[in-house]
């Protein structure tokens, strides 16, 4: 994947980043060994031996107004609208 920018990296892809390096491979072979950067590597391993866990934090900003429950309703009667016309 090398020239990719921006792209997330899957939540087992940085667990096998963690347990790979945790089996005592080097940093260098890691990060060849799952073809991300050096960089990236040290990102997802920095941020599992701070928080002991390798997914994204939630981000600020405002909360949603409905909860996930009225979003599905609200999504199925929509699409049901749809297929009855």
């Amino acid at each position: 994947m090398k020239g990719a920018t921006n792209s997330k990296v899957p939540i087992p892809v940085r667990w096998d980043i963690v347990n790979k390096r945790n089996s005592g491979l080097s940093g260098s072979k890691v990060s060849d060994l799952v073809g991300r950067p050096k960089s990236t590597y040290n990102t997802i391993y920095a941020k599992w031996k701070k928080t002991g866990d390798v997914m994204d934090l939630p981000r600020s900003g405002q909360p949603k107004k409905i909860t996930p429950e009225t979003e599905k309703t609200l999504v199925e009667e929509i699409l049901s609208i749809q297929n009855s016309v």
